[in-house]
């Protein structure tokens, strides 16, 4: 791939996204024909999901690889960094949302179907914003039927989608080898177990094989699951979906004035508008903080423009849901902070089928259903895990003193405990308002105007009024730093950050002029839990019906073979095992084999 022709798009996108002095209601509007020029010659994107299943049971999970890519050739995309991932049903309600974190233009999830999801025919959509741009918006869309046991069936009369009318699939043991024949025949990569039958709890050997040709090395996703003779397999393969990719236009630009979407090219984007309350007139070049929180939290100051506007990247990724807003300066209480709506995908043109379920079901969906209630009766002992999404801390998380109150003597007020435990540091009640000051290392002078950014549980605070009367008791630390610290357009003289106890500052002061919000945030990357019937002695007394023995859904693969090890269930049965993905080169992958579990 040459690279060059993408370095100068990308360095239009970062200055956009730091001068945006059109951006409006989400979008950014086009003042040149060199930007037009500049956005057409952006890669389009396209995405690609492969899940676990297409029918699927409540109480089992919806397992999801997302993979954006550029439209012209398939190779993952470098401008995401945000991909977003939905269920909806008939009603065009949505069973979930997930914001996904794209790394290297791929990312992951999964959803645990809850009994509320009534039996039916619904869409899984993948997208991401860069995509809205396109004059015909192809989304990736696929067909996930739902069974909910604990409600009425639909009658197979009124049916366009009959489940469980078809003839069994032979499982004997010449059709699981006529199976691994025919993917003999096909090119690279190949995939190859040491036996085609296994006992129940037995070790299996999975290799994978590229050939010497490096061309089809590249990152895929594995699912080892079982199948029902009775259900037709009816999920979108890389394959099928190569044919056609969906969009493969340039950014829908012709003009000046129009509108575009940009890229989440940093993270998530996020845009409003600040106007008073008392006439709706905008806050022209003003300023607001953006708090956003978890184990890292972050504040950010970003600028309104001539029209009231603003635009910010909420780019931690292990943030929480709850985000705050705040205007800067005097009268705060005057300004309303309208934030922006997400684009959506339209879900109007969906064709939903009626989803028919015959009676010959009946006995296997009770057995599997009954098996999946023993296995969400074990969840934690089997329990999956988190990843750690490596994050760029902001720099004023480098404090170099921290004090925990603690480890010496508790004094009554908070300008008490400043002035007997931290040097250097200053709470003054200047024109009947607190404020900190910082002495810097290598100067003892302060002005009347050197401030310090102060922090309190992650929120900015400029006025600490609220902080003297939350109680000193309720503070674990502080935290300081002596240098100065520019934060946008505003420069500060050190760092005050106070960490209470509880984390409660923001829940228990409940400032006026501070808005909190509830945005989304991006879903957690987990590991999922590994059935080891050699090491894992606490499960191997437990009940195992495991419908799904492996979801991998970051197979990198870099060498000519590639060996993996999973184990069978109690769950007797045929399963296949299904490797998807895309070579390094845009070539699509989509490779399964069967073994039998008896």
């Amino acid at each position: 791939m040459n690279t060059r022709k993408h370095i100068q798009p990308l360095v239009l996108l970062f200055t956009l996204l730091f001068l945006l002095p059109n951006f409006n209601h989400g979008q950014y509007q086009i003042s040149s024909k060199e930007e037009i020029e500049g956005f057409k010659s952006i890669p389009s994107e396209t995405v690609f999901v492969h899940y676990n299943e297409s029918l699927l049971l409540v109480g089992e999970y919806l397992y999801y690889k997302i993979y954006c890519l550029q439209a012209a050739d398939l190779i993952p995309s470098p401008i995401s960094k945000i991909g977003y991932v939905e269920l909806v049903g008939k009603d065009k309600k949505i069973v979930f949302r997930h914001k996904v974190p794209l790394i290297s233009g791929m990312g992951q999830g999964d959803f645990f179907i809850p009994t509320t999801v009534p039996t039916g025919n619904y869409k899984l959509i993948g997208y991401t914003r860069w995509m809205f741009n396109a004059e015909h918006k192809n989304f990736f869309t696929a067909d996930i039927n739902i069974i909910n046991p604990y409600q009425e069936l639909p009658k197979t009369e009124s049916s366009k989608i009959e489940i469980g009318g078809s003839p069994a699939r032979n499982t004997d043991e010449s059709s699981i080898t006529d199976s691994i024949g025919i993917h003999e025949k096909s090119p690279f990569p190949k995939i190859k177990t040491d036996r085609a039958k296994y006992g129940r709890r037995e070790r299996v050997s999975l290799k994978i094989s590229t050939g010497p040709d490096s061309q089809f090395h590249g990152n895929f996703s594995l699912s080892v699951r079982k199948r029902y003779a009775e259900i037709p397999n009816t999920k979108v393969t890389a394959t099928q979906f190569s044919l056609n990719p969906g969009t493969s236009e340039k950014p829908y630009v012709t003009t000046i004035n129009n509108r575009i979407y940009l890229p989440e090219l940093r993270g998530e984007l996020i845009s409003g508008k600040v106007v008073s309350k008392a006439d709706n007139s905008p806050m022209r070049h003003g300023k607001l903080s953006l708090s956003y929180f978890g184990d890292h939290p972050n504040v950010q100051i970003v600028n309104t423009n001539g029209k009231g506007v603003f635009y910010s990247g909420l780019n931690q990724m292990d943030r929480r849901n709850l985000t705050t807003l705040q205007v800067l300066g005097v009268d705060k209480d005057q300004w309303l902070i309208l934030l922006d709506s997400l684009p959506r995908p339209e879900h109007d043109n969906l064709n939903f089928q009626e989803l028919s379920i015959s009676p010959n079901l009946n006995p296997l969906l009770l057995k599997r259903s009954i098996y999946n209630q023993v296995e969400n009766a074990y969840f934690e002992q089997k329990p999956d895990s988190t990843a750690g999404i490596d994050s760029e801390l902001p720099v004023y998380h480098a404090l170099e003193e921290t004090y925990i109150l603690d480890d010496y003597t508790r004094f009554p007020t908070l300008k008490e405990t400043v002035v007997e435990i931290i040097n250097g540091v200053l709470l003054r009640k200047v024109k009947g308002k607190f404020k900190f000051q910082v002495r810097s290392d290598d100067s003892y002078l302060l002005t009347p105007d050197d401030t310090p950014l102060v922090l309190v549980d992650g929120l900015l605070l400029e006025d600490l009024s609220d902080l003297v009367s939350y109680g000193v008791e309720g503070i674990e630390r502080i935290g300081i730093s002596r240098h100065e610290y520019y934060m946008g357009p505003k420069l500060y003289k050190g760092i005050v950050s106070v960490t209470t106890k509880e984390n409660d500052f923001l829940s228990k002061t409940n400032p006026n002029h501070v808005q909190q919000l509830k945005i989304a945030s991006p879903i957690s990357l987990k590991q999922y839990f590994f059935q080891d019937y050699v090491d894992q002695m606490e499960t191997k007394h437990l009940p195992d019906y495991r419908h799904q023995l492996l979801w991998k859904p970051d197979l990198e693969l870099k060498k000519e073979e590639t060996t993996l090890v999973f184990y069978t269930s109690d769950n007797t049965g045929e399963y296949e095992i299904s490797l998807e993905g895309f070579t390094q080169g845009g070539k699509p992958v989509s490779i399964s084999d069967y073994i039998l579990v008896e």
